[in-house]
């Protein structure tokens, strides 16, 4: 069976009975009563043809199945998206490279990490831990058909998991819940801040479980012991991500950081883009391996490639910092050129953004100037005809002079437009003052950010940012930086999301760096 198949879905009944006909419950030690309880109600059922050679092969027909049968909002509770083999295999590599005594599959899911161990070498020790007693099972399953002798399974909160097995070289591996802060009891944050604040790193609360994971995991291993986790890669940019920047830059020991290309669904379902890293607790870490936009095989080595030094990686972002050095070519900052600002946020565009036809029709010519509504406008240089109403605040609606305009705003008024979240914090609620930027630039895409300069004066919506030159430069030389932003435009790298969604926000657009101009 292949990865990417959609499997018939099973009742869970049925797929249960299916583990207990695999040996789930004598494979991995004692079960849980959660697991117990499940198994007492699922009597034995007949295995599909070709899914024990399935598992034994590498496929995992046990997860795909079960992962069928969920609701998504359920698989979003959980944080439940298991791993690809491509990601499976490269991340294995390098942690048994270590030559650990025992791997723990932390967050283990139905157990793709364990059991891949376990197919390389039967005699591996493995500690598969998750929550879901259901995954424990599916684990168990896929082990016992294996045969595997030196595995155990726990249903345990990994946060809470002690290291009370016998001493021996571990390693730690996998792919922790995709679950948001939110979600987050108040005591599984205090239990952070604490191992945060004892690693000496900054803490903020903000972020989701995959730091509690490293947290925990650096709070079990011994000095040198690797740590080898796939996350999202919100980290990267976010504020809040400089706990888990700053101790792969210190106490964590970071060793690789790889960056997966935005058009690569690492996870099905889970609009985020990926990361792998790599740590070795407690060493230093003067550079990393250093990858972005890659695209990850069973036979990728994470310990090769480009290094960066992490006294160069930028402390507020590590999201749009290049694969591989720029060499000797002198740097800066898009930042050293511009100041980077939103376009504007109307707070009723039906009633502040109107074509011509509308224009003319309620006779606001005076008041109106050319605006830029959309990103595709930047892509594909048709520009559209859409005008801004941006009347001066100080004009007096009771001129005769200003009747027009002054029987639109009342009209607006009446229907309203005035009460609305942004307007009614303005003063007059219809003052919009759009700034002109000299340059152009789009906001979210699945494509690199596009520039243009702005020789025409549109105002822009706030699907634009806006670039205002420190200090102010001729119209040839806005010209020629628009033509060098463009040129570079694949380093702006924002955030990004599954599908290949990139989204760059003002202080991540104006701290990329490029070769000078």
């Amino acid at each position: 069976m292949s990865e990417r198949e959609a499997p018939r879905p099973l009742p869970l009944q049925a797929l249960l009975g299916i583990c207990r006909s695999l040996g789930a419950a004598t494979c991995g030690g004692p079960l849980s009563a959660a697991e117990q309880e499940l198994l007492a109600a699922a009597p034995a059922a007949a295995v599909p043809t070709g899914w024990p050679a399935a598992l034994r092969a590498g496929a995992d027909p046990l997860g795909t199945a079960y992962l069928a049968s969920r609701e998504q909002s359920e698989r979003r509770r959980w944080g439940a998206f298991y791993t690809p083999p491509e990601l499976v295999g490269a991340m294995l590599r390098w942690t048994l490279a270590a030559q650990p005594e025992l791997l723990v599959d932390a967050g283990c899911g139905s157990g793709r990490f364990a059991a891949a161990a376990v197919r390389a070498n039967l005699a591996q020790a493995v500690l598969a831990v998750d929550l879901d007693p259901v995954a424990c099972l599916l684990t168990r399953a896929t082990l016992a058909t294996l045969g595997a002798t030196r595995a155990t399974v726990r249903c345990h909160d990994f946060l809470a998991l002690p290291r009370d097995w016998p001493a021996a070289r571990t390693a730690f591996v996998g792919n922790p819940p995709y679950v948001r802060h939110h979600e987050l009891s108040a005591a599984t944050k205090a239990r952070g801040r604490e191992l945060a604040t004892a690693l000496g790193l900054p803490w903020s609360g903000l972020d989701g479980l995959h730091l509690h994971f490293w947290l925990q995991a650096a709070a079990l291993a011994r000095t040198g012991e690797r740590i080898c986790f796939v996350t999202s890669a919100e980290w990267l940019a976010t504020r809040y991500g400089a706990t888990l920047r700053e101790g792969l830059a210190g106490p964590l020991g970071g060793r690789a950081v790889w960056q997966l290309a935005v058009t690569d669904a690492a996870f099905d379902d889970a609009m985020t883009t990926a990361v792998v890293a790599c740590a070795e607790r407690g060493q230093p870490a003067a550079e990393l391996v250093w990858q972005t936009a890659v695209r990850l095989t069973a036979d990728t080595d994470l310990a090769s490639g480009p290094r960066r030094a992490v006294a160069s990686l930028p402390a507020h972002s590590w999201q749009a910092v290049p694969a591989a050095p720029l060499g000797t070519v002198p740097v800066v900052a898009v930042g050293d050129y511009f100041r980077v600002s939103r376009g504007i946020a109307t707070g009723h565009n039906a009633f502040f953004v109107l074509s011509p036809a509308a224009v003319a029709a309620n006779g606001l010519q005076p008041w109106v100037r050319p605006v830029l509504t959309a990103a595709r406008q930047l892509f594909s240089g048709a520009l559209g005809d859409w005008r801004l109403l941006d009347p001066d605040p100080d004009l007096d609606l009771a001129d005769p002079a200003h009747a027009a305009l002054a029987a639109y705003l009342a009209a607006g008024a009446q229907r309203g437009v005035a009460e609305a979240y942004l307007c009614r914090h303005r003063r007059p609620w219809w003052r919009t003052r759009a700034a002109t930027p000299a340059i152009v630039a789009t906001y979210m895409a699945r494509r690199p950010p596009a520039f243009r300069a702005n020789a025409e004066g549109y105002a822009i919506l706030n699907v634009f940012h806006g670039l205002h030159p420190t200090p102010p430069l001729t119209a040839a030389a806005v010209q020629q930086l628009t033509a060098w932003l463009n040129a570079h435009a694949a380093h702006f790298v924002g955030r990004t999301y599954q599908g290949g969604l990139r989204k760059i926000e003002p202080r991540e657009l104006q701290a990329t760096r490029l070769p000078a101009p």
